[in-house]
């Protein structure tokens, strides 16, 4: 007689096991179809930013049920924003579908981990960390009672709109101060319920909105070390949380963060990323706030983490590749090929929403392989993200506009190319390249002087009333990675 012996795999070997499935594309939604005509039903909540991901590259959903301390889903710890009257603010019809959604036994956040399970996708809980959207005016309505009634908690007042600028950190004054134990003692109850009340995989703790957590970055000044002491301690509470919650349920449940792009620009909000992934405080690295999507350098947390053995995502706030472009699709494909190659694990995609949403954008960036052989722009992003809840967290020392004045010495740029060009045209895969520069302010086309990696182009095709000049460079011209262009003008 044979006997066969079976072993279940541990907790810990199911955590590593979640940890390193598959997440080609991940979906970060902001919550707002809640307020949606419809989403007083659960198949009209549904309809406009869940089903339509179905059958696409997404793997995981990311849903944000609010703000900081206010939110769609229901909770006796943290404020819902089904406890507020109707009064003519844009809030009521986030009231009314809650309070709709409430009265069959359901909300938001059940509903959408319901249907990602029953498809066979990853469902997260995605929690803005210090989120100050509700500083300004027009964004009163999402300003929670813990705030209003709890002002010695924030590091402003709302006098600030009066004194201060946009661009300045000062202005932003809705915003909690991590040093303040009450603030994380509140976050911490937020998450433990959660975790202990719905069958989420993970919880997505978003450092990007926003990164400024202590009153040094007030003053654009780098957290102390005694500040960032403060928030790992508080990732590490956060981490505990996690895990007790999964095992509790004997089933994972994961750690993701959202931080800014480099390790040093995470040092500046008091996020420690090095000590995270060493201390086994992360099980996922969401890389960037995504607002320079082509050139902010993300390359070396992509590498720290693969040091950690954390998979590591690039995450894209998608509307500034797809709207207002001429190709939105080709240029999300660019910047998707670019993190790719920089070694990314998986994309996510920020504020990915209706109104500019393309079924495409989610069927073929998600991998290397669907994306080789089809179109694409590559580009260089413009420097200027000046509002100050989020400017300092933001790698903005290569970009555009860049002066170039006639006569004067040449200036080099730097063009991240994610496609291998000289094999693809090895193949006779390029049907055709072009390289266009655009100009401001007037400026001359005809005196322009461009070279590609040391190889003089031109002359360019110039479209005066665009300000532009087009050059159609060989393939052979480009590396695979960082292009150097040199630009110079004539006197």
């Amino acid at each position: 007689m044979e006997t066969v012996s079976t072993r279940q795999p541990s907790l810990e070997e199911r955590q590593e096991q979640a940890r390193r499935r598959r997440r080609r594309l991940i979906h970060n939604n902001d919550g707002d179809d809640i307020a949606f005509a419809g989403s007083d039903t659960p198949e009209g909540f549904l309809s406009h930013r869940c089903r339509p991901l179905l059958e696409t590259q997404v793997d995981t959903l990311c849903y944000g049920t609010g703000v900081t301390t206010m939110f769609h889903h229901d909770s006796l710890v943290a404020e819902t924003l089904a406890s507020w009257p109707l009064d003519g603010s844009e809030r009521d019809p986030y009231v009314r579908n809650q309070q709709a959604l409430r009265q069959q036994g359901l909300d938001s956040l059940c509903l959408v981990v319901d249907f990602a399970h029953a498809h066979g996708l990853e469902a997260f809980w995605s929690h803005r960390m210090n989120d100050v959207h509700d500083s300004a005016p027009d964004h009163e309505w999402i300003l929670a009672r813990h705030k209003r009634e709890n002002p010695e908690l924030l590091m402003g007042m709302p006098s600030a709109l009066q004194v201060h600028q946009v661009q300045t950190p000062r202005w932003w004054w809705s915003a909690y101060d991590f040093a303040r134990p009450e603030v994380l003692d509140h976050l911490c109850a937020i998450q433990a319920e959660i975790c202990s009340s719905y069958e989420i995989d993970g919880v997505e703790c978003d450092y990007f909105r926003n990164p400024m957590f202590f009153r040094a970055n007030l003053d654009l000044e780098p957290a102390t070390g005694a500040q960032v002491a403060v928030l790992t301690d508080f990732q590490r509470r956060l981490r505990g949380i996690h895990l007790a919650a999964g095992k509790a349920r004997d089933r994972p449940l994961l750690t993701a963060v959202r931080v800014p792009a480099t390790e040093e620009r995470c040092l500046y909000a008091g996020i420690d990323i090095r000590t995270w992934l060493a201390a086994g405080l992360v099980d996922l690295l969401f890389v960037s706030g995504g607002y320079l999507p082509f050139t902010e350098p993300v390359g070396g947390l992509l590498a720290l983490a693969t040091e950690f053995h954390v998979p590591a995502y690039v995450s894209f706030n998608t509307p500034l590749l797809t709207r207002d472009r001429e190709r939105p699709l080709e240029s999300l494909r660019g910047a998707a090929q670019n993190a790719w190659l920089a070694g990314a694990d998986g994309l996510q995609l920020f504020n990915c929403f209706d109104g500019w949403y393309d079924r495409r954008w989610v069927t073929d960036i998600g991998s290397p392989a669907t994306l080789e052989g089809t179109d694409k722009v590559f580009g260089i992003d413009r420097r200027g993200w000046i509002k100050g809840a989020y400017r300092a967290a933001i790698v903005q020392d290569h970009g555009l506009p860049l002066e170039i004045a006639g006569g004067a010495a040449e200036r080099e740029i730097h063009l991240p190319v994610g496609d291998d060009l000289p094999a693809a045209a090895a193949r006779g895969a390029v049907t055709g390249l072009e390289l266009t520069i655009g100009l401001e302010q007037g400026g001359a086309v005809d005196g322009l002087r461009v070279a590609l990696n040391g190889r003089a182009l031109g002359p360019g095709a110039a479209d005066a009333a665009a300000g532009s000049c087009s050059f159609e460079p060989e393939a052979a011209g480009f590396v695979h990675g960082r292009n150097v262009l040199r630009l110079g003008a004539d006197q």
